[in-house]
């Protein structure tokens, strides 16, 4: 309600025509909620030795779950686009920390599959300038829309930017395909960790709190997010609030 959802779906629930890639942990693409939602073909990974259909830190699939988690099924949660096709485009391994250069492989590969809208709740404070300028190239020659969290250390991101989020083109310019999300509570109101800027920061949305899937075999011994039910955890984050803008341009 608090994004006028409910309205929203009045009018449409989405399309399963409409392709949104997951760059992120994996998903788990046995959650009953996401079953019918991952197009298994299309997912790959860009890590050597681990399948884009598991989710070791459940990340990636809680992301997945704010996008497209199945609707009016009686059960766990409802997805801001109940009818999406989901890709997972998984970009760490076991060590579930993100190869910077596997982004920008999953970004290229997203475009030559059809791909309509891409999310990506990571955030890197890198200053190797290679790597941001195959970023920015990449994101520039995407042919859809890239929605970018815009970090959880509290920071002016105009002073003190992180990237993907950050990134601008040659000209010093926003990128015109790239939207940088903040973290909002329900009370409409900035989450304390979330970073901000006038120029950098484009939107915010809800990433606190957010209810939503979670990979059942990691529910007992995950300390990430705050386990609620089997297969289900509360998390925070701009990495949450990511997907709400990614599940709403979907349904758009």
């Amino acid at each position: 309600e608090q994004i006028g959802l409910p309205d929203a779906w009045d009018i449409t629930t989405g399309s399963s025509t409409i392709r949104v890639g997951v760059i992120d942990s994996g998903v788990d693409a046995s959650h009953p909620e996401l079953r019918n939602r991952v197009n298994e073909d299309l997912s790959e990974s860009f890590v050597d030795g681990v399948s884009p259909l598991e989710d070791p830190l459940g990340h990636g699939t809680h992301v997945a779950g704010i996008i497209g988690a199945q609707g009016n099924n009686a059960s766990g949660i409802t997805g801001v686009c109940w009818n999406v096709e989901i890709v997972s485009l998984r970009v760490s391994g076991n060590d579930n920390a993100p190869q910077p250069g596997a982004i920008v492989d999953a970004i290229k590969s997203a475009n030559s599959k059809g791909i309509h809208i891409l999310n990506i709740s990571i955030t890197s404070n890198t200053r190797d300038d290679t790597l941001l300028q195959n970023l920015r190239d990449a994101i520039a020659e995407f042919d859809g829309l890239v929605i970018c969290a815009a970090g959880n250390a509290g920071l002016n991101t105009d002073h003190y930017p992180l990237y993907p989020a950050c990134l601008l083109d040659a000209t010093g310019q926003d990128l015109d395909n790239l939207i940088s999300v903040g973290n909002s509570t329900r009370n409409n109101t900035r989450y304390e960790t979330s970073c901000f800027g006038s120029v950098s920061v484009d939107i915010f949305a809800p990433g606190s709190d957010i209810f939503n899937c979670f990979p059942t075999d990691l529910c007992d011994a995950c300390d990430f997010g705050i386990h609620v039910a089997p297969g289900y955890h509360i998390v925070s984050g701009t990495s949450m609030a990511a997907p709400h803008v990614a599940g709403v341009a979907a349904l758009l």
